[in-house]
């Protein structure tokens, strides 16, 4: 939780009850709605030279003292990474209903949470900024890039963003686009996603928003579970797999690649 913090630069949404009667404290779930509105909303992303939108990376979440202490305090961690996600999710949903990659965070996803004195039970109130983070340890963007490497060797790509989608579809950050993948279609058109969180790259299963993958996910011979795997220098991604108890690499259609933390 944060006690204070200077709010020159944050834009900032009010969450209240849409009749004014209602007197229940806002919830979790409702706040997410608002930070979900709020990471799209025209009026606080920026755009760069390409036309991307830069999204807000840094929020604050406004509390009653009473409704924090009942509702959020207890749960805290859990309600700040079901947020995160939910953020990450709604990005990577964007870019893929866009067909390229039009929305992109300014640097590392931070969300904390504090108490103010003028906010009834029933109200949030969400501060968010574009705030770049070059800092070492905390976000892909520092000198270090990982990358995905085809197994052969002869493709690479860096991992430039804090969210990274793999599959056949065009618009995926790591385009699978050889003809022996694109044919077999045993790889979903989005197969799996990476996201950059606590210093380092976890792979997940399947689209943002749950759907997962037609074959499945494998790292080092494992089914990737639905909390993720991290990624460590060496592992081998395996997308696709006809039999899910062996995953085999020389699968025609399958994708294997190599994860390298330095490239």
């Amino acid at each position: 939780m944060v006690d204070n913090q200077e709010n020159r630069s944050w834009q900032s949404r009010l969450i209240q009850p849409g009749l004014p009667w209602n007197k229940e404290p806002i919830r979790p779930a409702e706040v997410n709605d608002g930070l979900l509105a709020a990471m799209v909303d025209r009026t606080n992303t920026l755009e760069d030279a390409r036309y991307q939108k830069i999204v807000p990376n840094q929020y604050i979440i406004e509390l009653s003292e009473e409704n924090y202490a009942r509702n959020y305090k207890p749960i805290e961690v859990d309600i700040l990474k079901q947020w995160k996600d939910s953020l990450l999710e709604r990005l990577m949903l964007a870019n893929s209903r866009q067909g390229r990659k039009e929305y992109r965070l300014a640097g590392r996803l931070q969300l904390t949470i504090r108490v103010v004195d003028d906010l009834k039970d029933s109200q949030a109130r969400i501060l968010c900024q574009v705030a770049s983070d070059d800092s070492s340890g905390h976000s892909p963007k520092g000198n270090i890039t990982a990358c995905l490497k085809w197994i052969d060797g002869e493709r690479q790509w860096d991992l430039l963003s804090d969210i990274v989608s793999v599959g056949r579809d065009a618009q995926c950050s790591v385009h699978l686009d050889m003809p022996a993948v694109q044919e077999r279609r045993l790889v979903s058109g989005v197969h799996a996603n990476l996201r950059y969180e606590t210093g380092g790259y976890h792979i997940y299963d399947g689209e943002p928003g749950g759907k997962s993958s037609l074959n499945g996910t494998f790292v080092n011979g494992k089914a990737v579970s639905p909390e993720g795997h991290r990624l460590q220098d060496g592992d081998i991604i395996i997308l696709a797999s006809i039999d899910p108890t062996k995953p085999r690499a020389d699968t025609p259609g399958a994708a294997v690649l190599r994860f390298q933390s330095t490239c």
